[in-house]
């Protein structure tokens, strides 16, 4: 009987531990997934930003190596634009 009474005491606390465990596994999985949100490129085209891509797909991060005449892919939160260069501004045009 004080084996038994030991045993379902050590189950119990492993029961306890073992959810806690989880619990605290479940909270940073949220935080971590709520931190991935935060940097998804979607995320920030939600807020009304774009991301220029050039013919390959690629997002364009400088002005540098775009041409007047060239094609490019607007991305927007809800579809996509194409577009052509038309003019070039920026400090070293």
């Amino acid at each position: 009987e004080k084996r038994r009474s030991r045993v379902e005491n050590a189950q119990t606390r492993l029961n306890g531990a073992l959810d806690a465990a989880l619990n605290r596994k479940k909270g940073e999985f949220a935080r971590l997934a709520a931190k991935l949100d935060a940097l998804s490129p979607l995320k920030v085209l939600s807020r009304g930003y774009s991301i220029a891509m050039d013919e390959d797909g690629m997002a364009l991060r400088t002005a540098e190596g775009v041409n007047i005449g060239d094609r490019l892919t607007l991305r927007l939160n809800d579809g996509a634009l194409g577009c052509r260069v038309e003019e070039k501004y920026g400090n070293k045009d």
